[in-house]
């Protein structure tokens, strides 16, 4: 998926409820703007309350990469990383979620936890939304789209693919068996 004006929208599945359970999000992406916030995976909609987003994914204005959740009790649980993304290279994020802890990996590496918002995700379940799943952009929010280049986006659900630091794949990714 790429260019300025490249998003994809699937229609709602219970695949992409997460609720309670360990789970990867990961994909590798080429951002040609990044001082700008952007949305590059999301589920949920436009409509502005956080009841309308089961999760997102974003880089923001200091080019530090943003992951969202909502959770039944709630709770809005947002995590920023410390770490930065690279413009113009390919960079691979992935969201893990192990052992009722998230955290975020940037090329491998684990992104650090500048802000965390909502407290920690232990016994946490994220919302299961009856809203699309949408790659380039969250929900209709396409003016805040990703302006670059998105590849292999791969969710797992019921495994942390990654429990520690390690080498991003450098083929296509592929299922994996739980």
């Amino acid at each position: 998926l790429g260019g300025d004006q490249g998003w994809v929208f699937i229609p709602d599945s219970d695949d992409f409820s997460m609720g309670a359970t360990d789970f990867t999000i990961e994909c590798w992406i080429y951002c040609i703007d990044s001082g700008t916030r952007r949305f590059f995976w999301g589920v949920g909609n436009s409509g502005g309350a956080n009841a309308a987003v089961a999760y997102s994914f974003e880089y923001t204005t200091d080019q530090k990469i943003q992951f969202f959740g909502y959770t039944t009790d709630a709770t809005s649980y947002i995590m920023k990383t410390t770490a930065t993304i690279e413009e113009n290279t390919w960079n691979h994020i992935a969201a893990v979620r192990y052992n009722d802890h998230l955290t975020v990996y940037i090329n491998g590496v684990d992104g650090g936890d500048a802000s965390s918002t909502g407290g920690g995700i232990s016994g946490k379940t994220f919302i299961n939304s009856s809203n699309k799943m949408s790659i380039g952009t969250l929900g209709e929010y396409v003016s805040e789209g990703h302006q670059g280049y998105i590849t292999d986006l791969r969710i797992t659900k019921g495994k942390a693919v990654y429990t520690s630091a390690f080498t991003p794949p450098t083929s296509p990714l592929s299922a994996l068996s739980k």
